[in-house]
């Protein structure tokens, strides 16, 4: 089985998500959050279905959307990150995610697991939960700290035209 989904699947979740989120119909972190959820469906289905066509199908929309989700929450990420040195620090540890992925995915896809990978499928719906913990908790963080600009914006706005 090609582990790499066909590219127009790629293409169309992420351009379908883009025009969502680029007329604000949709949230940059409901979108990241979605395709998260999105890639677990999958593996639930995976482990419960026998079909060798209908594996097929998910495992593309899983690896289709596991590909989708960083480029759809980047912005995000580089706008909650003031400063060159923060900025720098968020691109870094975005970029040793994706490169965590490479080392964590052939060790639970090991053809051991096969051929059913239960095991596998298992661990990437944990390893997924986690992520959607990490998002939950950095939008948050990032809504906070919004506020928290917004509120010091207003007050250095107020302060502002009655020092001069």
């Amino acid at each position: 089985m090609d582990k790499q989904p066909p590219f127009t699947l790629v293409f169309v979740i992420l351009h379908s998500l883009a025009f969502l989120i680029h007329t604000r119909r949709l949230s940059p972190w409901v979108a990241g959050l979605g395709v998260e959820v999105e890639q677990i469906v999958c593996y639930v289905l995976l482990i419960t279905i026998n079909s060798p066509i209908a594996k097929y199908i998910f495992v593309m929309i899983a690896t289709a959307a596991s590909q989708s989700f960083f480029a759809i929450i980047w912005p995000e990420r580089i706008r909650a990150a003031k400063g060159t040195t923060t900025a720098g620090i968020a691109i870094g540890i975005t970029n040793a995610s994706c490169q965590l992925m490479g080392t964590v995915g052939p060790q639970i896809y090991q053809s051991k697991f096969g051929p059913t990978y239960k095991i596998s499928y298992i661990c990437s719906i944990c390893l997924l939960s986690a992520c959607i913990g990490a998002v939950l908790t950095s939008w948050y963080f990032v809504i906070k700290g919004d506020k928290k600009r917004t509120e010091e914006g207003v007050e250095e706005a107020e302060v502002a035209p009655k020092t001069l």
